[in-house]
């Protein structure tokens, strides 16, 4: 294997003197221009939106793009230019005299030898001429055994063209060998004249690829292939596999990239102790090939990846230790770039995981790195100075999610996030694109706007996902079942979830994720329908993700088994594992503002639950009133859903009806069916107790209420049914036997006597059908 030169380049040669000879005509200028620049112009991976790698062109594409053209002699196209100047090259002295003339590529038209068909000159600088001045270096360097052996390559790789050349040059000495052969694919040892050098390629080398690679086109396409996999958090697929490993068997020495490429997939597919193994085999590779004077510039890189590989499998204590080394390495070594990545990897540690902050604060690495607010007002003065404006983007999504999670200013976090839009849009920054879009969901979430977080994540789904990295697109997707679920939508759920399955990208983490997620939402399905044992089942299976998942991920776990513990009646475990989570929370000093009203909000139902009102009245105010402040608006009517509840057990039915008016605009707007099915029914008890109490002094009054109580039942029944909430839907059909034997209507309490009964047993026959499948 060469080290730049190939046959398609050789042939991309072949183009340059079509277009210098003056045979290309105007409107063919441009697409074949476009294709040189195109296969000779080297482009960075991360900025390029192609999602293919850039191989070296086959004959085929050659022959695509010129046949449809006409040169500028009448009657030919330049396709048959091009094949007649490339079988022009005859033999190994012609082919070594073709290479030693792209000199004159950029030499003036004076010169130029006598009778030269050259008109135009192109500029040592321009890309046409410092690819024609890099193919002749490369080809003095060759040694005389790879010289030969890029002859034998552009032999077999113009095979295919030998017919058009024959039929337009019968009397040729290529005419008389191989009159059938369309490729080189097609040669047979008995047929006569055949060539010696197809036929020994042909025997010797049948798995070589059909198109020949240089060390140089290797090299690109691995640095593609990892800019796609640190840009999307993907795999490389196993077609792809195959043809880097037929590339690089072309050479004699395994390039150093094809450890990082084998350190990404062993990363991706959970392998820890061989991504460990590959990462230093790596690095070790890279600086014994650079020299001494890179190690420097590697070691920084080298610590920034086992730290993320050592957070990504959990292990936070080693993932600190190497992040504050890698920090300490860039600054003494002023890589800004590898230091701003870092701190905002810390930063972003620090918030996802506040318990582990405690192992770096009694580290050696204390002083390396300040504050959360610290770093990122670092981050976006660096970024300002040096004008890096994805990381200046990235640092306001940092402080506008900062200000979301500690419950600050709604009107400050927008403000940041806008900001960041109007970087987005005003210097192309694609990739923050997606993150900005998530967190303005996660806001509108935030404020109670369900359809508008909706449709943001649908705008980040369909039109930025090509942008954004697959963790991205799973949380998106996530989001968007998880909104499904609580608005009683099951099945539309599990058809998102069954559409965006990640196990096609063998990625470990995603697929943990993705099956925590829908292991949630049967868990919460089974709940509801008071199938305790499925519901076991799946809580067993989500407690060994609570070492790896994300903060929030777990969280979700821990309220799913208090819901289920509550659920189940065990009201004494159920308090037990709150108070563990609130000691957890307090000595991680969490600054989630959502989860300690959530825990507030589960010890203020508990205790209604339990017959103690007036334990749980406190609570809940406070629950409130922070939800109130934070602008936390489902959490906030959780939270009065609690307090009116325990006002109805302490007789106080007007404060309780006049709580739930206040807010149920709001709730039927953006809130999930669970709580408005709630709500309806705290509604319905606060009518009925109103009309008991004035049932002997207002006999009409007290008749408008339970009309009234009669109406918001049946909205609570509808949407307990739409969740399938057992428990719910058997309490609204008991309340509405008792209201209708208030009014002495027995034909009406027997129907809903047998309803009650027909619902039991259904809820029996599919618990049995669950126990008899597991079993």
């Amino acid at each position: 294997m060469s080290r730049f030169l190939t046959p398609s380049k050789i042939c991309i040669l072949l183009l340059i003197q079509l277009y210098r000879d003056g045979n290309v005509p105007s409107k063919s200028t441009i697409p074949l221009l476009s294709f040189i620049s195109k296969h000779t112009i080297h482009r960075s991976p991360l900025n390029t939106s192609n999602q293919q790698p850039l191989t070296p062109p086959s004959i085929e594409e050659f022959e695509a793009l010129l046949k449809s053209h006409e040169s500028a002699i009448p009657g030919r196209s330049l396709y048959q230019l091009f094949v007649d100047h490339l079988w022009a090259v005859h033999d190994f002295v012609t082919f070594t005299a073709f290479l030693q003339n792209q000199t004159l590529v950029t030499a003036p038209l004076q010169d130029h030898v006598e009778g030269s068909k050259v008109k135009l000159v192109c500029s040592p600088t321009s890309p046409i001429g410092q690819f024609a001045r890099r193919c002749h270096l490369e080809s003095v360097r060759l040694q005389f055994s790879d010289a030969y052996q890029l002859w034998e390559d552009l032999v077999v790789f113009r095979e295919p063209t030998r017919t058009t050349y024959v039929e337009r040059n019968p009397k040729s000495p290529y005419a008389s060998y191989f009159p059938n052969a369309a490729s080189a694919n097609l040669l047979k040892a008995e047929q006569p004249g055949v060539s010696a050098i197809l036929l020994d390629r042909m025997n010797k080398q049948e798995d070589r690829p059909s198109v020949p690679s240089s060390l140089d086109d290797v090299e690109k396409v691995m640095h593609f292939q990892l800019g796609q996999l640190q840009k999307f958090g993907s795999r490389v697929s196993d077609e792809m596999k195959a043809q880097l490993r037929a590339m690089v068997e072309q050479g004699a020495s395994k390039p150093s990239d094809m450890h990082f490429i084998n350190f990404f997939d062993a990363w991706r597919s959970g392998a820890y102790n061989k991504a460990i193994e590959l990462l230093h085999r790596y690095f070790d590779y890279t600086m014994e090939s650079q020299g001494t004077d890179h190690i420097k510039t590697y070691h920084q890189y080298a610590l920034l990846h086992l730290a993320v590989l050592h957070a990504d499998f959990g292990c936070y204590g080693e993932a600190i230790s190497a992040m504050n080394e890698c920090i300490a390495t860039a600054r003494e070594n002023q890589d800004a770039r590898c230091l701003h990545f870092s701190l905002s990897w810390l930063a972003h540690l620090r918030k996802a995981y506040p318990e582990f902050s405690r192992l770096e604060n009694g580290g050696e690495g204390s002083e390396l790195a300040g504050n959360e607010s610290d770093i990122i007002t670092f981050l976006q003065q660096k970024a300002v100075e040096n004008k890096d404006w994805a990381t200046l983007s990235s640092s306001l999504l940092s402080q506008a999610e900062v200000i979301v999670e500690s419950g600050g200013s709604v009107a400050r976090a927008l403000e940041q996030i806008y900001q960041s839009s109007y970087l987005n849009s005003l210097h192309n920054v694609a990739s923050m694109i997606p993150s900005q879009l998530r967190l303005h969901s996660a806001i509108f979430n935030r404020l109670g706007q369900m359809p508008l977080a909706e449709h943001y994540c649908k705008v980040m789904y369909h039109v930025f996902s090509k942008d954004a990295s697959r963790p991205d697109v799973l949380n998106v997707v996530l989001q968007n079942a998880h909104m499904h679920t609580i608005l009683g939508q099951y099945e539309e759920a599990y058809e998102l979830l069954r559409q965006n399955d990640p196990s096609k990208e063998r990625t470990l983490r995603l697929d943990n994720t993705f099956t925590a997620f829908a292991a949630m939402i049967s868990l919460r399905r089974a709940i509801h329908h008071n199938d305790f044992f499925v519901a076991e089942e799946f809580l067993r299976q989500l407690k060994p993700i609570r070492q790896t998942a994300d903060a929030g991920v777990i969280f979700e776990t821990h309220v799913l088994e208090i819901e289920l513990l509550m659920r189940q009646g065990k009201l004494s475990s159920a308090f037990d594992h709150i108070e563990k989570q609130v000691a957890e929370a307090k000595a991680a000093d969490s600054s989630d503002i959502v989860r300690r009203i959530k825990l507030l909000i589960l010890k203020a139902r508990l205790f209604a639950k339990a017959g103690l009102p007036a334990k749980g009245f406190s609570i809940a105010m406070r629950a409130a009133s922070s939800a109130q402040r934070a602008m936390i608006m489902p959490a906030m009517w959780e939270a009065v859903g609690a307090l009116s509840v325990i006002l109805i057990d302490l007789g106080e039915f007007g404060a309780a009806k006049s709580l739930v008016d206040a807010i149920m605009p709001q709730v039927l707007e953006g809130g999930n069916t669970t709580t408005i099915a709630q709500l309806y029914s705290i509604l319905t008890d606060s009518y009925v107790g109103l009309a008991g109490e004035i049932s002997e002094t207002n006999t009409k009054e007290s008749s408008s209420h339970i009309d009234a109580a009669f109406t918001y039942l049946n909205r609570a029944h509808e949407a307990y049914v739409k969740v399938e909430d057992l428990d719910g839907t058997l309490e609204s059909l008991m309340k509405k036997a008792m209201l209708y034997k208030h009014k002495d209507d027995e034909d009406m309490v027997e129907e809903m006597e047998r309803l009650y009964n027909t619902t039991v047993q259904e809820a029996e026959r599919r618990h049995s059908a669950n126990q008899s499948r597991d079993t």
